[in-house]
């Protein structure tokens, strides 16, 4: 049997452990539609600064989104939307509405489907004396809510050492700052004993940044770019994004105590 102890295994959770990203991209493009209309209506009554609405320069769409937008900060694409309206520099407090309304538009959605196998892969890792930490770019009120005992992910409370949320850190991912405190979580001192999962380029980097090991799980690029793209060039896209991670993984059930130890011994 595989032994994992003093080796930790980092989950990204949107995209890893349930298909909840199509919820937070149609929230980005819903908010984006009410940044526009607030700085068109309301913005020079409530704001004298002399900056004024010009037609959005990003197109919002789906593949934007997978090359640009997946797995960051919320409040930093608030301000690349800001930023795109000819607002350069927006207050303090519209980042933070704007950033906080996302949020509660994904939870008006409902709820997302989990992906199969999720229990199995957190139970095996623990049975096989792992360590488990949750590194996710949601805001703290959400994720706990998810992990309560009558969330979706209480099965999971368990195997979960912590879990690092974007309230508990200054610098979102790519840094490498929410993956290290991950690992800091599971008292894990050197980054080579660690291995993090991710579905989003910048979370991949965020993991390799700090000198962890990565699998990348393209879930959002295979499940939601279909009939916007071909799948020669979703394939072409996932290789352009996730080509340098350690390996690439189509279910997440191919995570096992073995592929685990495997990817960090040859890391070491």
């Amino acid at each position: 049997m595989t032994n994992l102890k003093g080796y930790g295994t980092l989950f990204d959770m949107d995209g890893v452990l349930h298909d909840s990203e199509a919820l937070h991209y149609k929230a980005h493009v819903d908010n984006f539609n009410e940044i526009q209309t607030y700085i068109k209506n309301r913005r020079h009554k409530e704001i004298s600064d002399n900056q004024t609405f010009r037609e959005p320069e990003i197109s919002f769409d789906k593949t934007y989104y997978a090359k640009k937008r997946l797995g960051t900060p919320t409040r930093e694409t608030v301000q690349i939307m800001f930023d795109s309206c000819g607002i350069k520099n927006p207050k303090q407090e519209e980042i933070r509405y704007f950033s906080n309304r996302k949020e509660q538009l994904v939870l008006s959605y409902g709820t997302s489907e989990i992906f199969d196998g999720v229990h199995e892969v957190f139970r095996d890792l623990k049975k096989a004396n792992g360590s488990i930490a949750i590194v996710t770019s949601s805001p703290k009120d959400i994720t706990y809510k998810f992990f309560s005992e009558t969330g979706k992910f209480s099965q999971l409370r368990e195997y979960v050492t912590g879990i690092v949320t974007a309230d508990d850190i200054k610098n979102g991912k790519p840094d490498p700052e929410p993956y290290n405190k991950g690992r800091e979580i599971l008292e894990i001192n050197n980054p080579l004993y660690c291995v993090g999962i991710e579905d989003s380029p910048a979370g991949i980097e965020s993991i390799q940044n700090g000198n962890m090991s990565a699998i990348g799980f393209p879930s959002f690029f295979s499940k939601h770019l279909e009939g916007i793209l071909n799948k020669e060039e979703i394939k072409k896209l996932e290789i352009e994004k996730f080509g340098y991670a350690d390996t690439i993984i189509d279910d997440l059930r191919e995570i096992t105590p073995s592929l685990v130890k495997k990817i960090i011994e040859n890391k070491k």
